[in-house]
């Protein structure tokens, strides 16, 4: 064996074992009394309701209008599978989905932080982004958006192990194109995915050394199978777009009641969305008052930013270094720009947390890149000790916080 394999069996065995590790950690955040922090939800209720009409009808029934008619019932079956496998307390199941998803969702953010860093810098990234505040509560509920996250950043991963410089890996590029099909059954905020991953696709296969007949067979596998996938849903919705666009129709500054937060004159309004958002989600100053009018308590803690004052500097400099790599990053700086655009400033009262949980594992990547640019920065004998127990002292405090921000959450 070559020093190189050897290095590289070495290496995947730490990452393995960081990996588990992690997985392991991330359960205690979320099982801290998870029934009773925080008191049940307005979505919850309705999520049962149609789990328990889903199980009264039996058979599989993925393509039915979930209760706000913006996602497929698809996203129920986890949590049905759980109750058929002997959990008796359903609001339990419910929630316990949200936890499972989110500890799974870790493993294709750390592969990803990894591949522009190195270990050490995604592991601590990693652990930060499983203990924050935000992040914890959208972990621990039963709201459905965690589904996006989840297939989102395993087609992305999926599409980037598929395609290598010289190497065409078939069984990722059909997994990336299942996940893709499968995004379109979740929430609206997927599409941004699948095109983040389209462009992936695209400039992977530009660049492969192969045939244009090969690279054509790469678009037509994946192109049948995710159309395959979506086609049951896509035809329900084609039937009736109304239905399907009322969640959105309903949320859009286009249908906000004037005056608006003071405003009548539509640019006016762009001008303060684009404000607000900007505010709240680079500059990350606290909401005052109530932000996203009644939705908003129950998904950020009000007159706080969404992420640790800690880590608002480390973002800065991300965000800087993303822009600065453009070329390596532009997935992600487009489903951060994409997301607070659509989900943001074209929605109304942002900052909604709810809509803007598109982009936080966007929003920790960039930190992760500041934490890979100090810890290159400093001598190689302090640099993990370092990093290691700055990400300990941030997911600590996040932790303690949350615990905090449940006696006084609303909901």
């Amino acid at each position: 064996m070559t020093k190189l394999k050897f290095k590289k069996n070495i290496e995947q065995k730490i990452s393995i074992f960081l990996i588990v590790f992690l997985l392991a950690l991330s359960v205690i955040p979320r099982f801290w009394q998870l029934t009773k922090y925080p008191a049940i939800v307005v979505d919850e209720p309705a999520n049962l309701r149609d789990i328990d009409k889903l199980i009264a009808k039996g058979g599989f029934r993925p393509i039915d209008y979930e209760w706000g008619y913006g996602q497929a019932t698809l996203v129920h079956y986890p949590t049905i599978l759980l109750i058929k496998a002997g959990i008796p307390d359903e609001f339990f199941a419910l929630r316990l989905t949200s936890v499972f998803l989110s500890i799974l969702l870790l493993l294709p953010f750390f592969l990803i932080v990894k591949k522009f860093t190195n270990i050490v810098v995604a592991f601590c990234t990693t652990l930060i982004f499983s203990f924050s505040y935000y992040y914890l509560q959208f972990s621990r509920v039963g709201w459905t958006n965690i589904h996006t996250l989840v297939f989102g950043l395993y087609y992305l991963l999926f599409i980037d192990l598929s395609l290598k410089e010289k190497k065409i890996s078939f069984p990722f590029l059909i997994l990336s194109a299942i996940f893709a099909g499968l995004l379109l059954y979740t929430y609206r905020a997927g599409e941004l995915f699948i095109l983040a991953g389209i462009f992936i696709l695209l400039l992977k296969t530009f660049k492969l050394k192969k045939k244009i007949l090969t690279k054509f067979a790469i678009f037509f596998i994946f192109f049948l199978i995710s159309i395959s996938v979506s086609y049951p849903w896509v035809s329900k919705i084609s039937e009736n777009w109304d239905l399907y666009n009322l969640r959105a129709s309903v949320v859009s500054i286009k249908n906000a009641g004037r005056p608006y937060h003071g405003l009548t004159n539509y640019n006016d309004i762009l001008k303060y969305q684009t404000f607000e958002t900007f505010k709240s989600w680079i500059l990350f100053i606290p909401v005052k008052g109530n932000g996203g009018n009644i939705e908003n308590p129950r998904y950020l803690p009000l007159k706080y930013p969404s992420v640790s004052p800690l880590l608002i500097p480390l973002f800065w400099i991300g965000l800087i270094l993303a822009i600065k790599k453009w070329r390596n990053t532009f997935p992600f700086l487009f489903i951060f720009a994409a997301g607070l655009t659509a989900g943001q400033i074209m929605t109304v009262h942002p900052p909604n947390g709810s809509r803007g949980l598109i982009v936080l594992p966007v929003i920790y990547l960039f930190i992760g890149f500041s934490l890979n640019y100090i810890y290159n920065k400093i001598p190689k004998s302090f640099a993990n000790l370092t990093v290691i127990f700055f990400s300990i002292l941030v997911a600590l405090s996040d932790f303690i916080f949350y615990q905090n921000w449940m006696t006084w959450i609303k909901v």
